[in-house]
């Protein structure tokens, strides 16, 4: 389950295949490190839409934006996240098992978020630029400000 958020680019959860109950207790984990976003922004796939992710959602404060059916395009960030993964990684590596998979998924994400510089971010990595805003700014993380608080899946 990847976890594209302003800063850093995190994926957070490797399985075989992903229910909503895996996806509530990955959303806990987040939202108890980074605080809760005012939406949930993601496609309409099962354990998405399950009603008792939404109620849990709804006692969160959190909205759900669900993008249309078959429209990637208004979920670009993600895609093009989704689609580094996927070309980079998931494509290069052929795994034996669960551990495997996850242990080069995780030095991946590492190396996506320290070493490489992104264009986005003027030429940083995320860490560069995450520390660079907590050194500059009042504000307790880039991503608390209303207009942007927003976790995208």
């Amino acid at each position: 389950m990847p976890v594209p958020q302003g800063d850093a680019s995190r994926c957070l959860r490797v399985e075989y295949s992903l229910k909503s109950v895996d996806v509530q207790a990955t959303l806990e984990t987040l939202f108890g490190d980074y605080g809760r976003p005012l939406y949930l922004r993601s496609d309409n796939g099962s354990e998405f839409i399950a009603s008792s992710l939404q109620s849990w959602l709804r006692k969160q404060g959190t909205l759900p934006l669900f993008i249309d059916p078959g429209s990637p395009w208004q979920n670009g960030f993600y895609e093009s996240f989704n689609g580094r993964l996927r070309d980079e990684c998931l494509n290069a590596e052929w795994w034996g098992n669960l551990r495997e998979a996850q242990n080069v998924i995780e030095m991946w994400r590492d190396h996506y978020n320290t070493e490489r510089p992104h264009s986005a971010l003027n030429y940083w990595t995320p860490h560069q630029f995450t520390a660079h805003w907590y050194s500059t700014n009042t504000n307790p993380s880039p991503f608390n400000h209303a207009a942007i608080k927003q976790l995208v899946l």
